[in-house]
């Protein structure tokens, strides 16, 4: 009777002419026999069904079969014969499914439709230009139909099935640096994995990251004296850590952190990542940060890294979700286990929480998923987080209004969903990392999003000088702690003192409060900083963050400083000298403005020395472990304490994600369990090309010409829908591609219509051109000679060469 009166329902009322026309006394020969056989054929596809191997795919056969099956009886059976007894409960199900999924396809051909017309006026009109139609002309329609199916089913990412359920290893979300080397690990240790990440594109905030990663190199420990000289240094870098962290980092995970060091940086090595620069950074007593030659550090290391990761993708081992957004954990009831590290551990004798997945949603569909396998939140802090119920305002009010270099997606999602489980806590949420350096943009001083001024520019010898007095005022090279003591001292003098400057002057009469963009000091370069840094300096005069100037309104503080390089002293402390400018030689230097930013969480959920998610009982003291689900990088706490040392969190987030998939519980099986990427994502997602129009889109560019681009056609394409940029020899469409880029769409935009290469090549280099599936448009007309944009040659006296055959380093002494 239910079917029946949703068949008489206004819903269906336009289907009756429909049904009428599958009277069965019209259908079939007036035989019994014409009717036995219909149904014979029918129960024969069901059998054939039971030949698929795949459990998933033959339950979701026989399914949409039962459906047709009631559908056909519900249109063949005379309407004296549809009671209440006719149809069994399986069968409902079915039907709903069916009509389901007949409404998807309905709603789907109009859209077809609306693509149809378009195609077939855009033909029209290119048949009026062109003036007929040959078989150039037919290859473009099929190209054009291609494109516009595949934009149609693209949008609509998930197939219509009763639920999205992927059984996996391991799940993994947030594809920062501990996202993608916990999956890439997982991936190689055997697990089947799939990697969540609620942006269009993977890496984020670590492929911003530009001063490098420290590591204690690996060496053959030959005899004592060499072994001595590695526990040496490790303890060099134990104590640097320890003292930046204000001794409020967790000893057992620092020394997790400096003892792998080696390993973590050989394994970088091993997945093709450029390291073979050395320097030293602010806070370091000995130089141990490593970078690539060629490139920044954070954008050599995600390119590298995702290239691994299309192997396993090409293996169905691993399946990429962009755009899709963590909604909360999966939980049920198992064991207590202890957790390890931090003391005297307590277990609590209730049951605790027992992880089973995550809930998640694909934002461009709004399709809900169930992941289900152990967890790992790699979803970074909440520097960005300036909403009504801000983490970032609740903890650290003072910081209100502050500007930040993070991206705006670092919202503190996985520290949400953690807290929703009962008993889990956070820690040292109150210390934020404020850095020295967030370049001040003179075009538009007030945005509160700034490019970071890494502290590589700081390491090569860069100065930090107060507007105010035109001199130096702290040690470059110290914690970034002591940096920004040092500005924040200073800010208050400006406040009080009256030889401050008008505007100055002007605002503390009102409020004694200086404005955000009167908060700046100049960073300066001379000229063997600018070159050694070249790489960074090129990038960021492009970018109009750094300029040359004459070197006169600096001169006396340079000629101060140049003498006390002479006597190794320096009333703020500093005992390296590098690249100091010359006063007397030098007739201009590269300065920028730079203020304090708020650039990095060091407080968040509570983990043990395994990275496992911790949950306290009531009295706030017992401690254990909630199964399968760990957390690592930003949204973790107790490695950096109050303050983190610069070059850890890449670190910190290669020892720990590697740490976190060594201890994964992986069963011997070769396949996903439910639909693969094909049937989840349809393509889009994951590697260079992740999401819609990733690196490998290159835009819809069609076929490749022959006929060259030369600058009067390329400056036709300079917008936001039309972008074309010139990359050493070739010219390509960035339009979809601009959208995902990691470093956001105004990198890309800005360089619309215009030859981009050297502009590229201060940040990337070419191999990540070739290897990220870009398909170029046409050859570049008016190129450049470029031989001078490939990598750097280090000096063959200043290799470093490690043990095990690993990549020569450059020492920057």
């Amino acid at each position: 009777m239910m079917m029946r009166r949703l068949l008489e329902s206004d819903t269906l009322e336009f289907c009756k002419q429909a049904f009428r026309a599958f009277d069965e006394k019209t259908l079939f020969l007036d035989t019994e026999a014409s009717r036995l056989e219909f149904k014979r054929g029918f129960q024969n596809i069901s059998r054939l069904m039971n030949c698929v191997t795949c459990s998933r795919c033959r339950l979701h056969g026989k399914l949409h079969i039962l459906g047709i099956g009631a559908t056909l009886k519900i249109l063949l059976l005379p309407p004296q014969a549809l009671s209440d007894s006719s149809f069994t409960q399986e069968e409902v199900v079915a039907f709903f499914n069916t009509l389901a999924a007949v409404s998807h396809a309905i709603e789907l051909s109009k859209e077809l439709e609306v693509l149809a017309e378009e195609l077939e006026q855009q033909k029209e009109l290119e048949r009026r230009n062109a003036g007929g139609s040959n078989y150039a002309d037919l290859h473009r329609e099929v190209a054009s139909g291609e494109r516009a199916l595949r934009k149609l089913f693209n949008a609509q990412i998930f197939p219509t099935v009763t639920e999205n359920i992927l059984r996996v290893d391991c799940v993994v979300v947030g594809s920062g640096l501990a996202g993608l080397s916990t999956a890439l690990q997982a991936l190689q240790n055997g697990a089947r994995v799939v990697l969540v990440e609620k942006e269009p594109f993977l890496g984020g905030n670590s492929g911003k990251a530009s001063s490098g990663i420290n590591a204690v190199a690996n060496i053959s420990a030959t005899n004592d004296s060499v072994f001595r000289d590695l526990e040496l240094k490790q303890q060099q870098f134990f104590e640097d850590t320890v003292k930046s962290g204000g001794g409020l980092s967790e000893e057992g995970k620092v020394r997790i952190l400096v003892e792998r060091s080696g390993a973590a940086l050989s394994w970088l090595q091993e997945q093709g990542v450029d390291l073979s620069l050395r320097t030293q950074l602010g806070g370091h007593s000995a130089p141990r940060t490593y970078r690539p030659n060629g490139a920044f550090v954070g954008a050599e290391i995600v390119f590298q890294l995702e290239k691994q990761l299309q192997v396993f993708k090409k293996k169905h081992q691993l399946v990429v979700l962009t755009k899709t957004r963590l909604d909360n954990i999966i939980l049920e009831n198992s064991t207590p286990t202890p957790a390890q590290g931090g003391g005297q551990e307590h277990v609590v004798h209730n049951t605790p929480t027992n992880v089973l997945g995550i809930g998640a949603t694909h934002l461009p569909s709004n399709q809900k998923l169930r992941l289900l396998g152990q967890v790992v939140l790699a979803t970074g802090g909440f520097g960005h987080d300036r909403g009504p119920d801000s983490l970032l305002y609740k903890y650290r009010p003072d910081l209100r209004g502050m500007p930040t270099t993070l991206g705006s997606w670092t919202t503190g999602d996985g520290i949400r969903r953690a807290l929703a489980i009962p008993g889990v806590h956070v820690s040292g949420m109150e210390h934020v990392q404020v850095h020295p350096t967030g370049f001040i943009d003179p075009k538009d001083e007030k945005n509160e999003a700034k490019t970071l001024a890494g502290e590589i520019l700081r390491g090569v010898g860069g100065l930090l000088i107060d507007p105010a007095t035109m001199d130096r005022f702290c040690n470059e090279l110290g914690t970034r702690k002591e940096v920004v003591d040092a500005m924040s001292a200073v800010l208050k003098k400006r406040r009080s003192s009256s030889t401050t400057s008008t505007s100055v002057v002007a605002e503390k009469k009102k409020d004694n409060y200086l404005k955000a963009e009167e908060k700046f000091f100049y960073l300066l370069l001379g000229a063997q900083a600018a070159q050694e840094a070249h790489k960074h300096v090129l990038h960021y005069e492009k970018k109009g963050l750094l300029w040359k100037t004459e070197i006169a309104p600096f001169r006396n503080a340079l000629e101060k400083f140049h003498k006390q390089s002479g006597t190794k002293t320096c009333p703020h402390g500093k005992t390296l000298f590098r690249n100091v400018p010359d006063p007397f030689a030098e007739s201009q230097v590269v300065v920028g403005k730079v203020t304090a930013v708020v650039h990095y969480t060091m407080g968040g959920l509570e983990v043990d020395a395994d990275s496992r998610v911790v949950q306290r009982s009531d009295d706030g003291v017992s401690r254990h472990v909630v199964e399968n689900l760990f957390a690592v990088g930003e949204i973790s706490s107790g490695v950096h304490g109050q303050n983190r040392l610069g070059g850890n969190s890449l670190l910190e987030c290669v020892v720990f994600g590697r740490h976190v998939a060594d201890n994964l519980k992986i069963p011997k099986t070769e396949l996903l369990e439910g639909p693969d990427e094909v049937h989840l994502i349809n393509g889009g997602g994951g590697g260079s090309g992740s999401g819609d129009g990733g690196a490998g889109s290159g835009g819809d560019s069609g076929e490749y010409r022959e006929e060259p681009v030369f600058l009067k056609e390329l400056q036709k394409h300079n917008s936001k829908t039309d972008c074309w940029v010139a990359l050493y020899d070739k010219v390509y469409d960035f339009t979809v591609y601009a959208g995902v880029h990691p470093g956001g769409e105004k990198a890309v935009l800005d360089l619309c219509g215009t030859d981009g290469t050297a502009e590229y090549d201060s940040v990337h280099t070419r191999e990540m051109l070739d290897g990220g599936g870009f398909v170029p448009l046409a050859p570049w007309g008016d190129q450049e000679d470029a031989s001078s944009s490939g990598k750097e040659t280090a000096p063959a006296d200043a290799d470093d060469q490690q043990g095990g055959g690993r990549q020569a380093v450059k020492e920057e002494l």
